[in-house]
């Protein structure tokens, strides 16, 4: 199923701005669960744009704006395609010794941190025990069951 989708964000300054320098991530992804088929972006006022990827794969639309301006409207319109969701095959996953020696090379540290928004609690521990969360056969089955 293809979806179009049109996002418009307006900045209004008062008083006048004398330049912005802007990075937007409104590019949506392709990868195993969706296609995107088009995308473009309109900045008025015009600006000169550079898009490179961030460290997560997502493009990143970077712009300046030099002069007086008291409005900037980012307009972003893409179609997506939504693909069924892929599952894992159980025998495609690795045990916990793969997993823990990725982490140990460096690999998803941005993944097993604690953030503001994913943290250590209380009711989470409590979860933990009520549903028996251990180390078990291997992280895939684990996670399922």
């Amino acid at each position: 199923m293809a979806y179009s989708v049109r996002h418009i964000t307006r900045f209004r300054y008062e008083p006048a701005v004398r330049e912005s320098v802007m990075e937007v991530r409104m590019q949506p992804r392709t990868d195993a669960r969706q296609r995107c088929l088009s995308f473009s972006l309109d900045v008025s006022p015009r600006a000169n744009m550079m898009m490179y990827r961030d460290f997560f794969g997502n493009a990143v639309h970077h712009f300046d704006i030099p002069g007086q301006h008291e409005l900037i409207e980012v307009a972003a319109q893409a179609v997506v395609e939504v693909l069924p969701p892929l599952v894992a095959q159980p025998s495609a996953v690795g045990d916990w010794n793969e997993l823990d020696a990725r982490v140990a090379q460096g690999d998803y540290w941005e993944m097993m941190l604690p953030s503001q928004y994913a943290r250590p609690t209380e009711l989470l521990e409590k979860l933990g025990e009520k549903l028996d969360l251990k180390r078990r056969g291997n992280p895939w089955n684990c996670c399922r069951n």
